[in-house]
């Protein structure tokens, strides 16, 4: 059954404005906060609502994705929501009722209300409304366009799917342009392309987007190549300023795509899409020219030591923590890529077969036997981890380790201090604490960033391995 269309008419229960771009709005008793970034004029401005991953928050989002200043440059105001938990969730985490689930927040309307009143309030302009997602923001971008039809006009879904509830009631008809962007690694949203559709109850990715260009009537209009081999393929009519884009990066995982290694801006190419919907000066984002970058000062090395061999290469160590008379050590560089564990089950550090692998083979083939003495036993806790209600197990005792979320925050003080390489090019690398679910393990993104707000499935093989131990001095 089709869903009627969300309605202007729907009402927040209260908004509160500060002074500062802060404030908080209440819909069917649930609070939720938000940013608001307003342009210099912004009487009759365009509106991009910004939605962030599960777990996070609208102050997250900003941080990390920092869409606003540009987009406040071009005229456009930026608000950022903050999510809120599902009642029946026991995580609390804040999220969106995207329709994964059969319960949850009335997150529709709630978006509804708060753009009509935030646009009556500033005197935004209402028909040129448009929301950007992130992960379960993406989620949620796909069913307000289905079902919240005349009250955002474009939608962009940043390592989103389709729901399978919202895919099994959508219209034959649809009246919105949407932007995907898909990593072709991206274990979490169904794809043909990979395989990854045939076990997942959602439809793919692919199909999601041929109903956008069927139902909006369009067609192929041109492909170009974007940054390190990314292809951007646009669809549209001489009828009307309706879109249809779909960027698929090859090496894309599930993530804000980072520049360093996409080789691209998003929020350029975001910009550059709803420039074509508002009416506003689009960008050549090919040839824009940007400010040099500010020299930062050269951060201060870890001490590193060298320690062992494996596979006939010496293993260089960085020190992350000493004693009078032991230190703690990583590996500078990952030793090898490969699973959390060999099958996709529930899954903890404790029974994970890196451990074993890490214990055993690896311990064996890279230290001597002096350098196995020196080797401490350590009692390895079974750190939760703090983004999600995950069991982590029990605690180990380990001459060989990875290190937990917990400790990964604790001992590299910048993203960029967690980069890693892996055969000469930068890697994502496991840790330890499980992820979004009992069968995802943690992460570092090759851009140093936790992967926290997901982690990978303990059987992916692409993520590599940074050993950690404490060895006597």
């Amino acid at each position: 059954m089709v869903p009627e269309p969300a309605s202007r008419e729907v009402r927040l229960d209260s908004l509160t404005i500060g002074d500062d771009d802060k404030g908080s709005a209440s819909f069917e008793g649930v609070k939720h906060d938000f940013l608001l970034e307003l342009p210099e004029n912004y009487d009759g401005a365009p509106l991009i609502v910004m939605l962030h991953g599960y777990g996070n928050s609208a102050e997250t989002m900003r941080t990390q994705v920092a869409i606003d200043e540009d987009a406040n440059a071009r005229g456009y105001a930026v608000l950022y929501v903050t999510g809120a938990p599902d009642p029946d969730d026991t995580t609390s985490s804040k999220g969106w009722n995207s329709g994964i689930s059969d319960s949850g927040n009335n997150d529709v309307d709630f978006l509804c209300a708060l753009v009509n009143e935030l646009c009556n309030t500033f005197s935004l302009d209402s028909s040129r409304v448009y929301v950007v997602g992130f992960s379960n923001g993406a989620f949620m971008t796909h069913r307000l366009a289905v079902e919240t039809s005349g009250v955002f006009a474009a939608v962009v879904s940043v390592a989103g799917m389709m729901p399978a509830s919202i895919w099994d009631a959508r219209p034959s008809e649809c009246n919105i342009s949407v932007f995907q962007i898909t990593g072709g690694q991206d274990d979490v949203v169904p794809q043909n392309s990979n395989g990854s559709a045939r076990y997942s109850q959602n439809p793919a990715i692919e199909d999601v987007m041929d109903y956008y260009v069927a139902g909006n009537g369009l067609s192929l209009e041109q492909s170009r190549e974007v940054g390190n081999n990314s292809l951007l393929t646009i669809y549209g009519t001489p009828d009307s300023n309706t879109q249809v884009w779909n960027l698929y990066i090859p090496d894309g995982v599930h993530s804000w795509p980072d520049e360093r290694y996409s080789g691209f801006v998003v929020n350029d190419l975001i910009l550059e899409f709803l420039d074509t919907q508002s009416g506003l000066h689009a960008t050549d984002v090919s040839t824009r020219v940007k400010p040099p970058k500010t020299e930062e000062p050269t951060p201060t090395p870890f001490e590193t030591v060298s320690f062992g061999t494996y596979e006939g290469q010496p293993l260089e160590w960085m020190v992350l923590d000493e004693d009078d008379d032991k230190m703690l050590v990583i590996c500078s560089e990952a030793v090898c890529a490969r699973e959390f564990n060999s099958e996709r089950v529930e899954t903890t550090w404790e029974t994970s077969d890196l451990r074993e692998w890490l214990n055993g083979e690896f311990f064996e083939s890279a230290f001597d036997e002096d350098e196995q003495a020196r080797i401490l036993t350590s009692n390895v806790t079974a750190d939760a981890n703090p983004y999600y209600d995950t069991e982590p197990g029990n605690d180990t005792e380990d001459n060989v380790f990875l290190l937990s979320v917990v400790e990964a925050e604790q001992y590299f003080a910048t993203d960029d201090k967690r980069i890693c390489e892996y055969n000469g090019e930068a890697c994502w690398w496991w840790l330890r604490s499980t992820g979004f679910g009992q069968q995802r393990a943690s992460m570092i993104c090759v851009d140093g960033t936790i992967g926290k707000s997901y982690g990978y499935f303990v059987d992916s093989n692409f993520q590599a391995v940074r050993p950690v131990m404490w060895i006597s001095k």
